[in-house]
Parts: C-alpha cells; sequence; structure tokens
C-alpha cells in the first residue's frame, strides 16, 4: 500500500493511516524523520489534526469547563499539546488531571488474549461530579480504557466521560472478547485509524524508551 499524501481537508477528519504511513502536501519530513525508516505520522501531520481536534473540543465545551483526565504515561505530550492549542486559538482553560494504569509493563501484547489484569497506580483526587474529557495516546484491545471507564463512572462517580483518542488501532485478528469489548469502546474524538503494527513516538513508548521522538513510528519486529 502506498503512502497516503494529506491536504487541508483530510484533517477535518479522523485520518485513515495505511501501512506506508502519511505525510502533508504542503509540508516537507524534517531531517530527523528522512533518518527514520518507518514514520507512520510526521510530526506536521500531527499538528495538524490535534488544531481540528481543539476546535472540536471548543464547540463541544461544557458550561463546567474543560477537564482533562491524561492517562500516564502514553498521552502526557498530546494532553499537553491539545491543551495549548485550546488556549492558544480559543484562551479555554484547561484543568489538567492525571491517572496512571499499568496493564502489561514494557512488553507486548499476545495474540488471542481475552483478558488483562489492571492496576491502578496513580489516581486523580477530586474529580467528582466533573464532567472528564479522557485523554488516551491509543486504543489498542481497550482493556485498560475499559476498566478506567468503569472506576471514573463507578467509584469516582464523574459526572460524565467522553474519550478523545489520539491513535485507534484497527485490530487484524481480535479475539472474541476483545472485538466486544471494542464494540463498547466508542471515542467521541480521534486523530488518527492506525494499521494493526507497534507504534512508538509522540508519549507512545518502545519497551520504555522513544516517548519523545516527535513523530510516530512503527517498530519493526525483530
Amino acid at each position: 500500500m502506498k503512502q497516503r499524501i494529506l491536504i487541508d481537508s483530510d484533517y477535518l477528519f479522523p485520518v485513515e493511516v495505511p501501512s506506508a504511513g502519511v505525510r502533508d502536501s504542503s509540508i516537507p519530513i524534517t531531517a530527523c524523520e528522512a533518518l527514520h525508516p518507518s514514520v507512520l505520522i510526521p510530526e506536521a501531520c500531527l499538528q495538524k489534526r490535534i488544531a481540528v481536534l481543539a476546535d472540536e473540543l471548543a464547540n463541544d465545551k461544557q458550561e463546567s469547563g474543560v477537564d482533562f483526565l491524561a492517562v500516564l504515561n502514553g498521552s502526557c505530550i498530546f494532553a499537553a499539546d491539545l491543551s495549548r492549542e485550546l488556549f492558544r486559538k480559543y484562551r479555554i482553560s484547561v484543568n489538567l488531571h492525571f491517572i496512571k494504569l499499568s496493564a502489561y509493563g514494557n512488553g507486548r501484547k499476545e495474540e488471542g488474549e481475552t483478558d488483562r489484569r489492571i492496576k491502578l497506580i496513580m489516581t486523580p483526587p477530586e474529580i467528582e461530579g466533573r464532567d472528564i474529557i479522557v485523554i488516551e495516546d491509543i486504543i489498542d484491545q481497550g482493556f485498560t480504557l475499559a476498566w478506567m471507564l468503569d472506576y471514573l463512572s463507578i467509584v469516582r462517580t464523574v459526572n460524565s466521560i467522553r474519550i478523545c483518542t489520539l491513535l485507534n488501532k484497527k485490530l487484524d485478528n481480535p479475539s472474541a472478547a476483545v472485538s466486544e469489548l471494542r464494540k463498547k469502546i466508542k471515542p467521541d474524538y480521534t486523530g488518527f485509524f492506525i494499521p494493526d503494527v507497534w507504534a512508538g513516538g509522540y508519549g507512545l513508548d518502545i519497551e520504555g524508551t522513544m516517548r519523545n521522538t516527535p513523530f510516530i513510528f512503527e517498530q519493526k519486529k525483530m
């Protein structure tokens, strides 16, 4: 499949990313990106789509304000850029909350999984009764997000939950349990749909490293 070349109108909707990746028609790739063999989403494409996500969030602003719940560690960079864009364009102040969960440490997911244990490492204070926007780096199998949505609604009794994810992975061969789980998870805002690859960069780690890469890349299997 060929690399997809994006024009400005493509950023108005969630961007479908082929296995060969995307690039912007008007912005050349950076020297850093040129040295990487498997860039999926360049920095320019990320920032253009994030600007549109900020527009969507601003249009849907609740009277109670904007409360981001960033899921650490992966969404830290996305949440920071998105919140800055909201202030830069709309002067909207964002209440930043953080939650940290662990599902499978530094390892990769296994094929055919039906469940994962989720460990709560850090929980946000004083979110009861708030209208929460969960900021995710990626929706993969969905175990972590499903657990967190139950936790927020049942244990923390938040008023409402919306989901904003940078990446939404299209799984090739999910187990029946994962397929059912993914049907129940419906993000309100999605940046990019990506193929079923091991993605890293822009907050996503490769076994604990590479989170600070300003673009999304595919980590090839060894």
